[in-house]
């Protein structure tokens, strides 16, 4: 099936979203989201849950996420994307370095976004949070 230039779009949004995560831009981020969008984390992290709003996506949880890697660190490798009308669904692989252990981060990484009107609406991500949790919050001992 071939993409529309809607759905061409999407994806090209989502990589844009992608690529200001990585240099962490808040201010090109909060262009990207919808005022009313959510962000949903499986899993038990102190991050975990859901985020309703723009300022809570990006306050709440985008914030918080980003402290837990070294400055600079993160970088995002695409596997796939597939373009489904307005869902951009993506697998990908995170790489950095977490601030409490020093150790190296590399997680897989399946995330939903809802695209609509130019902005994203809504995302669930999907990860390993076992290996999340072991490099971003342990902190190893002496």
């Amino acid at each position: 099936m071939a993409a529309t230039t809607e759905t061409s779009a999407n994806v090209a949004l989502v990589s844009d979203f992608l690529e200001a995560m990585g240099r962490a831009d808040i201010p090109a981020l909060s262009e990207l989201l919808a005022e009313d969008a959510s962000w949903w984390l499986g899993g038990d992290m102190p991050v975990s849950g859901l985020y309703e709003g723009r300022q809570a996506v990006i306050g709440g949880f985008l914030a918080s996420a980003a402290a837990l890697f070294e400055p600079g660190s993160l970088g995002f490798d695409l596997h796939f994307v597939s373009d489904a009308g307005d869902r951009v669904i993506v697998e990908y692989a995170g790489n950095a370095q977490g601030v409490a252990t020093g150790k190296s981060y590399h997680n897989a990484y399946c995330t939903i976004f809802e695209c609509r009107d130019g902005r994203i609406h809504a995302v669930r991500e999907y990860l390993d949070t076992a290996h999340a949790r072991d490099v971003l919050y342990s902190v190893t001992a002496p």
